[in-house]
């Protein structure tokens, strides 16, 4: 965060998140302490895969995203729209 808003140079380059859970559901809701690099497409993922996750929640392996993410549905076009942007977004040196 710089003064004037987000520092967008590190714009989905992965960070732990802001916003924790309650001290008292920790270990009772799975729940993601970071959002992982997704600038230029995230590491082994295709483009098919990676639209797939956008469209169900669902990664390559089977298993789903964990809070706070919330689960995706997007529709096709728009998934490969999202995929195809991302991939533009340089990836941190």
């Amino acid at each position: 965060m710089t003064p004037q808003g987000p520092d967008m140079t590190h714009s989905l380059q992965g960070a732990t998140l802001a916003i924790q859970l309650l001290p008292q559901f920790r270990g009772q809701i799975p729940w993601a302490e970071a959002a992982p690099q997704i600038a230029g497409g995230p590491g082994g993922y295709s483009d098919e895969q990676f639209a797939h996750l956008l469209m169900t929640g669902e990664k390559p392996d089977g298993s789903h995203l964990r809070p706070p993410m919330p689960p995706f549905r997007m529709n096709a076009d728009d998934a490969r729209a999202v995929v195809a942007y991302i991939k533009t977004v340089p990836r941190a040196e």
